[in-house]
């Protein structure tokens, strides 16, 4: 049975809950690292050229060694979806298409590929 149009919302809502509440979690408990790589990932746009592209994983990678590494991986995550948010809602980026990730132990996952405007 296929669900309706408000179920497959709802779901989406939960969805969308559920991220957030696991986001707050594991930054919750990132400590001072959290407070270092937000402000290492800002810098790290502010020197972007406008029309630059990029994905989470290039944000890492560039980070990385001004961050070290956080205590638990999905802290990534949560860091780089709150500036990414924050970017899409003051239209300071544009998603330009999605990508396969490089690194290997991605997968070959699909991730958002975005545009500094």
């Amino acid at each position: 049975m296929k669900d309706t149009p408000q179920e497959q919302l709802s779901l989406f809502e939960e969805g969308r809950i559920l991220r957030d509440k696991g986001m707050n979690q594991v930054s919750s408990h990132a400590g001072e690292w959290k407070d270092i790589a937000d402000t290492a990932i800002r810098h790290w746009y502010n020197q972007l050229p406008p029309g630059t592209t990029f994905m989470g994983e290039d944000i890492r990678t560039a980070v990385l060694p001004l961050t070290g590494h956080p205590h638990h991986p999905n802290a990534w995550g949560a860091v780089i979806g709150y500036c990414i948010r924050e970017w899409l809602k003051s239209s300071a980026i544009q998603l330009a298409g999605i990508k396969r990730a490089k690194d290997p132990r991605s997968h070959a996952h699909f991730f958002r590929v975005y545009r500094k405007i």
